[in-house]
């Protein structure tokens, strides 16, 4: 075969590898099919390419010609021909197809001159959608030619829509940037062309698109993302979607990396879209994104960028941190209700996975980023440090590496520790010795009456347990706040103190609690909440009945101990073991086992107790024979079955003789006898008697509730009435709705089929006049979760919630359909023609009172009169009016009318007024209907204002009103700045009297008249030895009461208010709670007054001789950081500092510069508050120092700055009070730069000192040294002078332990330094130091210091 010459005329269009003229063979084109070689074609690359190709020589002499030469140099030549064609590639895609996304000219086009004279962007025009369908489809096929469809783009492709044909075509990726660029372009070039019209004000055109292509990018991979829970069930559809996220995300990394969008928004996007991420199926996906984009996101810091780490690195740190906290604290990692793993290794191996890529990503930042990155809030900090820690125990493999993580780590732990106020100098009193310590000098009150006075109390806490929102999720809030075992006493005090009677689920829901704390994954054990419990029914059992009546309600503690009985965290048998190992019982001279013995005499008693709980009572017969003859085993068995006869004959249950674990055997016996008996129907008659019955007489909620379960889910409610009644016990105790129903989804879907497929029908008139949104309100607000569950109930609900709303609007605006219920209401009688409004309002009304005996006609009237108030509302409550105009009733008839929902109180109001209202509120007997109590709570929680003015201005008659008022509902967060100011007034009002009025809130339902002490009016600090959490509410009240007197009397000086501050501080024993009692104080200036008072007397106590106690700094810090958050939150201002103080400041600081490093150690403590009391005033003293360097020069505020320096040279002792330092040093640098950035009023720039530039960064470097530093620098300047290196590596075998006595060496002296022990060792015995144990054997001294 003869080679052929190469034809030269180029061709139509794209030139294909094979010749027209052979059309039987397939056409192939170049960059879109590999070329396939023939054999043919081998040949002639084998013996003429290679070889070259050349003519015969025409004459003899031309065989001599230049071919040999050439011949030689062509391969020479071909490196800079492959060199020169590689760099006109790089020009055509780097220069002449690149976007650029940083031009100088904002508005600057996204192509450049090289793309030629004769290069324009395709133009738009309109096809219909299957043409456009059919361009797109051909964009998608790398067969088609690109030149012929780059002519034209179809109209209707922008941004998102170009994004989402990309990924559901699978158009070839560089078709597909070559689209979004041309789209890309062509909004450029309109965008341009529109601003030149309007001729407004430029604007980044470049900017604007990158941010909505990016926005949109962002959309669908979100979309795509979510949609995958969608596609489990079916395998084509999942492969299909694993194939377009493959596809976008590689779509998306070559826009990412093109620059076709902005990489901060898509940054910031993506840590923000990994935080919100709750579902830990979607998880995997967005670690891999962040990984794949991670390079961008976190940049490697070098050098002194170290100190300036970016607001993303820090909230990528902060994210993966709760990633990792969250999934390492969740028991299963799939959330799905229908799939449940029963695989435990496949679940612990999917955690596993996805803990070890979080570990790595962690530790990534840990060691390329800023040690700033990992600063966080006081509350993230107490969840990531132990992570932290955890995390970064692989990188501390070898000695190098570890010596430098555990740097890293104190310095981030301190720093962390330095931002926080919550002072670590309060001394902890051991729990077990609670009992046994006096509170202080000069209270003269034993410690035992003090169980409510806790080391530390959680007031969120204590708000949380008194408001117990509808709906709330206690679930999350014990993982994230419930950390500490003094929280369970907390918890147990509140639960059973006098002033929380009205707290009917006070026991359930400790309960409840408990156990959800139990079955938390960082949990505390079962038996460390048993015997936290049991300790505090032993320090209950040495009160005296005085002091017993003022903290400790015993019903409510039997209550307690019974429901944790039931639940099984307490048990009997290890009570009465604690009971008689103590040998409480066989002391003379202890009256507490005559408590343990009531105690034990109300538990559930297990049959088989039977010998141990009557052994017990035996052991104190020689005391008391009373306990055993009455309330021996067998003797409450008979007891029992006096109570089962007396409910079956329905006598009087006596109930006051019989114990509590009696009621329960026999509220057991009757929930048996009638869940056992023959299915009845259940009218409102029953379910009211065993409403007595179960809640009212035997006090078991449980019980009835059960019973309740039974009845819904037989369907034995006989008619609407009946179930309308059912319906408001269960909102009266809403709160114990959700505990005491084990399936509220099952339950409400139960009630609604009784009410609408057999009540609706079977009582037709009632369902019409009846109207239960109340509780379809209850659930909906109660419970969301379970209508995100269930899309049935979720449906159903609607439903019947538009046909309420229905059913009312027909018979208020139909006045035939009224008629119609009317007649269908009467039943028997004969069928009116019309409803005379005024006349079947009196009768019915009439009526309904005088058959009070009669049901069934008393429910007939009842139902009239609900529908006339559901047809006309405003008549109704004008006859209503001229009714109680007459005043021709007495009060427990408007209680009944109110009981049956014929009468509001706000009717009641407006025509009889508040004094009426109050007298009706304040009525003792009890209501006829659950449903009374549960409108009065309602009532009084939405009038409450009005109603404690009413009081304040009747307190004679409603004092009793008033007070309980003030303390069942003060304690609500909604309601609790009503009270304060109300009890505030009534002190005002009542000076005299004052004191009366606190020891009458204090001891609100104490039964005993007599108090565990009175108030005297002579020294009002005397009365704050009763301060705990449960009154600290009222404390707060009077001392705002108090101080506002004091300051008005005393207005030009401090010394009465510094006098009363104190000693109300030393009656109080530095109680944790001191700094609580201003909370309710509004007025700014009295803040900053009590804020200077507590810092002046620091400042004059700091240096003194005399030895200042540590809680009482504690107190200062508490109270000063309370104080100024308060301001900040109330006013967004700082604390200001007088001026005294400033000066007073100012000399300490000095002072301690002047001190030696060990003198300063010797006041760490002093200093530790120093700085805090700096730190609160820091915005201020800044604002202060940088005027004072534009007024009067740098050379005086510079001393300052200076002797903070010195000082911070100086601290070498303690890393964490360095740091404090440090951060101080470091806002004031910040601080001036911000200043200098910023214009001033004179035109003037200012200048950042010079010594606030020289701050070292936060880096290890600038705050421990090496401990080679001072060998090298003595090798430097001893010059010539060899110096031996005593340093020895392995210093293991150099120290051993001497025992004087025997003369011989024991072991070797294991010796590790502080900045080695782990704080957090993971099962690893060797990195435990035993040094100070081995030292204490022979009374020898270690000390532990931080490192120099």
């Amino acid at each position: 075969m003869t080679p052929n010459k190469y034809i030269l005329t180029p061709p139509d269009d794209l030139h294909p590898y094979v010749p027209k003229r052979e059309n039987h063979q397939k056409e192939v084109y170049p960059d879109f099919d590999p070329w396939r070689h023939t054999k043919e074609e081998d040949e002639i690359l084998l013996n003429y390419v290679s070889k070259g190709y050349y003519s015969t020589s025409k004459v003899n002499f031309e065989s001599i010609s230049a071919r040999s030469s050439l011949q030689e140099s062509l391969p020479k030549l071909s490196d800079q021909l492959a060199d020169q064609f590689s760099q006109v590639l790089h020009i055509r895609e780097g220069q002449v197809n690149k976007i650029f996304s940083g031009r100088s000219d904002s508005n600057g086009p996204f192509f450049n001159d090289l793309c030629g004279p004769g290069f324009a962007l395709p133009s738009r025009i309109t096809l219909t959608e299957h043409r456009r369908e059919l361009w797109l489809q051909e964009l998608s096929s790398p067969y088609a030619s690109l030149h012929k469809l780059s002519k034209h783009i179809p109209h209707g492709l922008k941004r998102r829509q170009v994004l989402e044909q990309c990924y559901i075509k699978r158009i070839p990726l560089k078709r597909a940037i070559w689209l979004i660029k041309c789209c890309n372009s062509i909004e450029w070039k309109a965008l341009i062309a529109k601003q030149q019209q309007k001729r407004e004000d430029k604007i980044d055109v470049n900017a604007l698109l990158l941010k909505e292509w990016t926005d949109n990018f962002v959309y669908i991979m979100e979309k795509l993302i979510f949609e995958m829970t969608q596609h489990y069930n079916d395998p084509a559809q999942l492969k299909r979607w694993r194939g377009e996220v493959g596809y976008f995300l590689k779509l998306l990394g070559n826009c990412y990396k093109m620059g076709l969008l902005d990489r901060d928004i898509f940054h910031h996007w993506l840590i923000e879209f990994g935080a919100k991420v709750e579902n830990f199926e979607f998880l995997p996906l967005t670690l891999h994104i962040i990984m794949i984009f991670w390079d961008g996101i976190c940049q490697k810091a070098q050098g002194s960028s170290l100190s300036q780490p970016s607001f993303l690195v820090s909230k990528t740190a902060e994210m993966l941190l709760n990633k990792y906290y969250t999934i390492s604290h969740s028991k299963s990692m799939i959330d799905d209700d229908k799939y449940i793993i029963n695989d435990i290794k496949k679940n612990n191996k999917i955690k596993e996975s996805i803990l070890s890529t979080l570990q790595m990503l962690i530790c990534k930042l840990f060691q390329d980023q800023s040690l700033e990155a990992f600063i966080f809030p006081n509350s993230s900090w107490d969840l990531y440090k132990p992570i932290l820690y955890e995390v970064t125990n692989k990188l501390q493999n070898t000695t190098d590496e570890g010596l430098k993580c555990r740097k890293k780590l104190e310095l981030i732990s301190y720093r962390n520790e330095s931002l926080r106020f919550n002072s670590s100098l309060r001394e902890r009193e051991d729990e077990s010795d609670t009992g046994s310590k006096s509170i202080g000098s000069g209270t003269g009150i034993k410690s035992d009456l003090d169980i409510c006075r806790l080391a530390t109390v959680d007031t969120k806490f204590t708000q949380m347990l008194d408001d117990n929102p509808l709906g709330f999720d206690w679930s999350s809030y014990v993982d994230r706040s419930m950390h500490h075992v003094e929280q369970i006493r907390q918890l147990c005090l509140w639960a059973i103190h006098p002033s929380k009677k009205s707290h009917y689920e006070a026991s359930q829901l400790a309960a409840k609690l408990l156990l959800l704390k139990i079955n938390s994954t960082d949990g505390f054990q079962e038996y460390v909440i048993e015997d936290v419990i049991w300790s505090l029914i032993f320090q209950v059992a040495k009160l005296t009945e005085h002091e017993r009546c003022f903290l400790v309600d015993l019903e409510l503690l039997y209550s307690l101990l019974n429901v944790l009985i039931t639940y099984g965290i307490l048990k009997v048998s290890t009570y009465v073991r604690k009971l008689i190992s103590s040998g409480i019982l066989y002391l003379p001279e202890s009256n507490d086992k005559f408590m343990h013995c009531e105690l034990l005499i109300n538990l559930k008693i297990s049959p088989l107790m039977k010998s141990q709980y009557n052994m017990v009572l035996r052991n104190v017969m020689e005391y008391d024979t009373s306990y055993y003859q009455k309330y021996n085993f067998d003797q409450l068995l008979r007891q029992s079955e006096e109570m089962k006869q007396n409910i079956n004959q329905g006598d009087d249950l006596k109930i006051k003789s019989y114990p509590l674990s009696m009621k329960i055997m026999t509220a057991e016996w009757y929930l048996t006898k009638l869940c056992s008996e023959k299915l009845l129907p259940v009218n409102r008659s029953i379910l009211m008697k065993n409403y007595q019955i179960f809640c009212v007489d035997l006090k078991a909620f449980h019980h009835y509730y059960k019973w309740i379960e039974f009845v819904v889910y037989h369907q034995l409610l006989s008619d609407i009435e009946s179930l309308e009644a059912l319906m408001d016990i269960l909102l009266c105790y809403g709160k114990l709705f959700s505990q005491l129903i084990n399936d509220h989804i099952l339950f409400t879907k139960t009630f609604i089929f009784i009410y609408t497929r057999i009540l609706r029908e079977k009582d037709a008139g009632s369902y019409a006049v009846t109207s239960f949104m109340p509780f379809w309100k209850f659930f909906v607000k109660s419970f969301p979760y379970a209508l995100n569950a269930d899309e049935e109930l979720r449906s159903e609900l609607s439903a019947i919630y538009e046909e309420e709303k229905a059913k009312s609007e027909r018979l208020g605006k139909n006045r035939q359909e009224a008629l119609q219920v009317y007649n269908l209401l009467k039943e028997l009688g004969p069928k009116s023609a019309s409803l005379n409004f005024a006349e079947v309002f009196s009768t019915s009304l009439r009526s309904f009172l005088s058959l009070k005996g009669s049901d069934n006609e008393q429910k007939k009237f009842r139902n009239n009169l609900l529908l006339l108030m559901s047809s006309n509302l405003r008549d109704y409550n004008k006859f209503m009016s001229i009714y109680l105009k007459r005043k021709d009733f007495e009060l427990t008839t408007l209680k009944y009318l109110i009981s049956y929902k014929l009468l509001t109180f706000d009717i009641v109001h407006n025509i009889l007024g508040t004094p009426f209202i109050l007298n009706l509120l304040n009525e003792r007997d009890p209501p006829q209907s659950i449903y009374f109590e549960l409108y009065k709570d309602q009532y009084v929680k939405n009038n409450y204002s009005g109603l404690l003015a009413g009081c304040l201005n009747n307190s004679s008659q409603s004092y009793e009103l008033l007070i309980g008022l003030l303390v069942r509902y003060g304690t609500l967060s909604s309601l609790s700045s009503e009270a304060s100011k109300t009890i505030v007034k009534l002190f005002r009002e009542s000076q005299m009297q004052s004191f009366e009025i606190l020891n009458d809130i204090l001891n609100y339902g104490n039964t005993k008249k007599d108090t565990v002490c009175d108030i005297s009016i002579e020294n009002p600090a005397y009365s704050y030895r009763m301060l705990n959490f449960t009154n600290l509410w009222a404390f707060q009240a009077f001392t705002n009461y108090l101080i506002e007197g004091i300051i008005s009397k005393n207005n030009t000086s401090n010394s009465y208010l510094h006098e009363f501050l104190f000693e109300m501080v030393n009656n109080t024993n530095y109680n944790c709670l001191c700094a609580h009692l201003f909370d309710r104080i509004e007025e700014t200036p009295i803040i900053e007054q009590v804020a200077q008072v507590f810092e002046e007397d620091f400042f004059h106590r700091c240096f003194s001789k005399n030895h200042v106690n540590r809680n009482y700094m504690a107190v200062v810090v508490e109270v000063l950081t309370s104080l100024s958050q308060k301001k900040h939150k109330d006013s967004s201002n700082d604390l200001n500092i007088s001026e005294g103080n400033f000066e007073l400041l100012h000399q300490t600081m000095n002072l301690f510069c002047k001190m030696s490093e060990t003198e300063i150690q010797g006041m760490e403590m002093q200093l530790d508050i120093f700085l805090k009391i700096f730190s609160i005033h820091q915005n201020v003293l800044f604002h202060y120092i940088v005027t004072s360097i534009q007024n009067e020069g740098p050379q005086k505020t510079n001393g300052l700055i200076n002797v903070m320096y010195a000082l911070f040279d100086k601290i070498s002792f303690n890393l964490r009070l360095k740091l404090m330092l440090y951060e101080i040093l470091s806002s004031l640098k910040s601080y001036c730069i911000f200043v200098s950035t910023t214009g001033s009023d004179n035109g003037s720039r200012f200048e950042v000192p010079e010594q606030l530039l020289k701050l070292p960064p936060f880096q290890i470097s600038s705050f421990m040294k090496d401990e080679d530093d001072s060998a090298s620098a003595e090798e430097k300047i001893e010059l010539g002078i060899s110096t031996v290196n005593i340093k020895i590596k392995d210093n293991t075998d150099k120290w051993f332990i001497f025992n004087k006595r025997e003369d011989q060496y024991w072991c070797k002296l294991h010796n590790e330094p502080y900045h080695f022990i782990n704080n957090f060792q993971s099962g690893a015995a060797s990195s435990f130091n035993n040094s100070c144990l081995n030292l204490s054997l022979f009374n020898a001294i270690f000390r532990r210091q931080n490192p120099k």
